[in-house]
């Protein structure tokens, strides 16, 4: 029997025990082709997303309670599907799984995009809720939002709820404003009857967004950077931003690295965390305004 993929290995899981059935390490390890280790990292990812609501008994285990799993599997928690979803995509194992299944991936792409890793707690559910229900629908929300001098009412078309910097954020318009709005900052909100035509340039940009300080419609900016070879290897194994692009690696085993941005601020972060290790090729003019702003904040020691 081949391997099927783990997004269908722990929802068929999540099935069973909803059922209130008592399930073994082995017997698991035989129906999915796994290894053991690999039925218990699952369990502990159930484990960690819920709660620690799985009992175990030697090689056995079941849940506390039956249907605790409701919301999820019939797509009425849309927020904690999707994480369950991201952690899942983490593994790099091919998804093949059952319609229902597909059609509520599906269903939840159109709503949340994460690019970055999890996890922020859902403190207020219904909040997410009634965001989904507008960018489903595409109804119009009216969102009251603390802003950094008093609390704004904006009448939003909601595009896209994403994960950025392990924060969640609502991306969407008011007549032509793009906002990028994090979701605990979100006083209150009421879901209009009427609802808006799509933007898919927009729509575009909320699912290639890389950080809170991009800016829709701005000029992309080619940034490209050198990192010393005792860094380089942290470049290789992960993306810093969706962008990255090894351009070259030099004699010395430096790496040249590319990025495209839409404002300097979203190379900030990465810049402060790794100088002096890292080397601004181009553009010249980014290299004085991160002087500037090292001075600026040198000031305030």
């Amino acid at each position: 029997m081949s391997k099927l993929s783990s997004t269908y290995r722990v929802f068929d899981i999540l099935n069973s025990l909803n059922e209130g059935k008592e399930l073994s390490i082995l017997n698991l390890s035989i129906t999915y082709n796994v290894n053991e280790r690999t039925i218990y990292r699952d369990i502990e990812l159930i484990n960690s997303i819920f709660g620690n609501i799985i009992l175990k008994n030697n090689n056995k285990f079941k849940i506390v309670n039956r249907n605790v799993f409701d919301n999820i599997l019939k797509g009425k928690d849309l927020a904690t599907f999707k994480i369950l979803l991201s952690l899942l995509k983490n593994t790099g194992i091919s998804i093949n799984i059952d319609n229902n299944i597909k059609n509520l991936i599906k269903k939840t792409n159109k709503i949340y995009n994460f690019n970055t890793r999890i996890f922020e707690n859902i403190k207020n559910k219904e909040i997410f809720n009634t965001i989904e229900k507008a960018i489903y629908y595409k109804q119009k929300l009216k969102i009251k939002y603390q802003g950094k001098k008093n609390n704004i009412t904006i009448l939003l078309n909601s595009y896209k709820i994403v994960m950025l910097n392990d924060n969640f954020y609502l991306l969407g318009m008011e007549n032509d404003k793009s906002y990028i709005l994090k979701i605990s900052m979100i006083e209150n909100l009421i879901l209009k009857k009427e609802t808006f035509k799509m933007n898919y340039d927009y729509l575009t940009f909320t699912e290639n967004i890389q950080t809170p300080f991009a800016i829709y419609n701005n000029k992309k900016i080619k940034v490209i950077l050198k990192v010393d070879k005792n860094i380089s290897k942290y470049f290789k194994l992960k993306e810093y931003l969706l962008s990255q692009k090894i351009e070259k690696i030099d004699k010395d085993e430096n790496l040249f690295i590319s990025y495209s941005i839409s404002n300097y601020k979203e190379i900030f972060e990465l810049l402060y965390k790794w100088l002096p290790n890292i080397e601004i090729i181009e553009p010249i003019e980014l290299k004085k305004v991160i002087k500037n702003d090292l001075k600026r904040k040198l000031k305030s020691l």
